[in-house]
């Protein structure tokens, strides 16, 4: 007789770049005959039933905005090795974790009730922190198991690697180690606060405290580990869980943009002969097109064989009024980017997850602008690290800086070269097949 499939109750913070892979798992696991219940904001609630799923919105997120949160996040000051917006969002993210485990109980006595013998496997991205509280035994109903989503860097604290946040690379030469080691020190110093915190929030849940980093709790105590990316874009770390896994990159969505979805333009990209398409987007958090957008118009305005394509990154975003676009750049406010970086040579960024994952699948080397904040830095580090692109170091580069690292990207073919290494490495993966797989070896272990 055939295993019954999981009620597999998925997770993700109410972030536009937390939430959209973990619902591109969602849809293909609903299009794979499972049972999905979602647990998010309600902005979100649309698009989540809209794919089969059920969306469960805890009664505090029922109105959450992303962008009242991003904007007085942006006005926290760093302090040493920790950005002041890294701070502010993990302990956010720790304050969320008993409204999120009251969701999880909920949704597994109403599973269990209407199904005892149905599995249930508990599937939250890696940030959505729910996951530690169940794996430190808080009293209540239990999943199955805990398969943790890695849908932004590894950011764990290892001997073999620098830190978050700081933008290095990994060094595990002895000396290397002991950089680590003093700069990892100094990091937990700073944060220690936060886990203090954390575990404050265990012991109110029942659960056990945990003395390890967090993102180290939930990478090592997971039944199973998920890293949305193949192995070549990650750090290598000696003491990696033998749970941890690579799917080898994103699912890709089910369905292809609708050509209403597309600039009024689009056929100028789609027919640009030789021309050169170069992109440039600032995500949905730092959207100050001053920042990357307008320095990028700026540096290419008069290379003749560039197209300038660059996605402001929310519907109905504008540039400034004053601001005169150059007359080999597109602008659009929201662009797929599943129909614009197949068709890109380079793709300029400050370092979103997704989108650099996009990138690389299409196989277009990058130029990377990190802000210092999330894990941008981090995902810059990465990009240096395994020579698909040029790390310019800073948030806001200047035009020349910019001008500089795209026409180094065209004169020096080693980054398309890596790149495409790398674009075949993740063809030789199947995300939701490894995704699917992990649920039933979880639900039927």
């Amino acid at each position: 007789m055939d295993s019954m499939k999981a009620h597999v109750v998925m997770g993700a913070l109410p972030f536009v770049s937390h939430f959209t892979p973990m619902r591109t798992i969602a849809q293909h696991l609903v299009a794979l005959g499972y049972q999905v219940t979602f647990i998010t904001a309600g902005l979100f609630r649309q698009s989540i039933e809209g794919i089969g799923a059920t969306c469960f919105v805890p009664a505090e997120w029922e109105d959450f905005e992303e962008s009242s949160m991003s904007k007085s996040a942006q006005k926290i000051p760093s302090t040493g090795l920790v950005p002041g917006v890294n701070f502010m969002a993990t302990r956010w993210f720790m304050n969320a974790i008993p409204l999120q485990f009251k969701a999880v109980q909920e949704i597994l006595a109403s599973s269990l009730a209407e199904n005892p013998s149905r599995p249930v496997v508990l599937l939250p991205e890696s940030s959505f922190l729910v996951s530690l509280p169940i794996l430190l035994d808080a009293p209540g109903f239990r999943p199955k198991g805990v398969i943790s989503v890695g849908n932004i860097p590894i950011l764990d604290v290892n001997p073999d690697t620098p830190p978050p946040s700081s933008g290095l690379r990994p060094d595990s030469s002895p000396e290397g180690r002991k950089r680590n080691e003093d700069m990892n020190r100094a990091y937990l110093e700073a944060t220690a606060v936060l886990r203090a915190e954390l575990n404050t929030i265990l012991r109110g849940l029942g659960a056990k405290e945990t003395d390890q980093y967090r993102q180290n709790a939930v990478l090592k105590l997971s039944t199973l580990f998920l890293q949305l990316c193949p192995p070549s874009l990650e750090y290598p770390r000696r003491d990696a869980p033998e749970t941890l896994r690579f799917t080898g990159g994103l699912p890709r969505p089910s369905k292809q943009s609708h050509p209403s979805e597309l600039p009024h333009w689009w056929s100028s990209v789609v027919n640009k002969g030789k021309t050169h398409i170069v992109a440039v987007s600032q995500g949905t958090i730092a959207t100050k097109p001053e920042a990357l957008i307008i320095p990028t118009l700026e540096a290419l305005k008069d290379e003749n064989d560039i197209l300038v394509i660059a996605a402001l990154g929310k519907r109905d975003a504008t540039l400034p009024a004053e601001y005169t676009v150059p007359k080999n750049a597109r602008v659009a406010d929201w662009i797929p980017f599943d129909s614009l970086l197949p068709l890109c040579d380079v793709f300029i960024t400050n370092g979103g997850y997704g989108s650099f994952q996009n990138a690389v699948a299409n196989g277009i080397p990058l130029v990377i602008a990190p802000p210092f904040f999330a894990d941008k830095r981090d995902i810059a580090a990465r990009v240096e690290w395994s020579g698909i692109g040029i790390n310019l170091g800073t948030g806001t580069p200047t035009p020349e800086a910019l001008k500089d690292a795209v026409l180094e990207v065209f004169r020096d073919g080693k980054y398309r070269e890596r790149v495409a290494e790398v674009k075949r490495e993740i063809e030789c993966y199947d995300p939701m097949a490894i995704i699917a797989g992990a649920i039933d070896e979880v639900a039927n272990s």
